[in-house]
């Protein structure tokens, strides 16, 4: 893709939102019996993943981190914990939300997040204007499928009835990017709002060598 994309797909977890499962509250890790090795494992395996797919319910998530972790307190404590590492990136928020959103090439601004179901009723009770601004909101727990997974960039495609050559995701994750990729989306991986900026930029002065 050569030209601004019309429509930014845009990543929540480390993009919109900061937050990491390796380094949770200093109060989670305490309250786990093992390490923070063992944690960040816990978070990358099957039964984590397929909580984001919303094929776990959070009982038994919560059983399993009770289980796999050694968690010592009790559900409501776990839930404090697990979602108040959660923080907001402003500044990426208002990149997105006010400069892109207002830009005269930008049709709409989508969301596509991995999200369990905890994490997702957290961030929109604690930042409703990130579902209010996306035209489109695509969610894990919601579709159960998860990125890099083909079929949740297929359904954004089926039901959004866009092509891929306008749309650009922006995520953390290269896996996520490729992936989207195979479906014809363009993609930058983010690493801060300054190199989305100039990113989108260079599309632009591309776009506008080839004319």
């Amino acid at each position: 893709m050569s030209a601004f994309p019309k429509i930014i797909i845009c990543d929540l977890g480390k993009v919109l939102v900061d937050f990491s499962y390796q380094h949770q509250r200093p109060t989670f890790l305490e309250h786990c019996s093992v390490g923070p090795e063992r944690v960040q494992e816990f978070f990358s395996q099957a039964t984590f993943l397929d909580y984001e797919r919303g094929r776990v319910s959070n009982e038994a998530f919560f059983e399993a981190v009770k289980r796999d972790l050694g968690w010592k307190e009790d559900y409501a404590c776990f839930v404090n914990d697990f979602c108040e590492s959660l923080k907001l990136n402003r500044d990426v928020f208002d990149f997105v939300f006010s400069e892109l959103k207002s830009h005269p090439d930008v049709w709409e601004i989508w969301l596509l997040s991995n999200l369990g179901p905890l994490h997702y009723e957290y961030v929109r009770a604690k930042w409703p204007g990130i579902f209010s601004n996306c035209r489109r909101v695509f969610v894990s727990c919601e579709r159960g499928c998860r990125k890099p997974d083909p079929e949740i960039y297929a359904a954004v495609l089926e039901e959004s009835g866009q092509s891929p050559y306008v749309c650009c995701l922006i995520d953390d994750l290269e896996a996520n990017c490729l992936a989207a990729q195979k479906f014809g989306f363009d993609y930058i991986i983010f690493d801060g709002v300054d190199h989305i900026r100039e990113a989108l930029r260079s599309r632009t002065v591309t776009a506008v060598a080839k004319k």
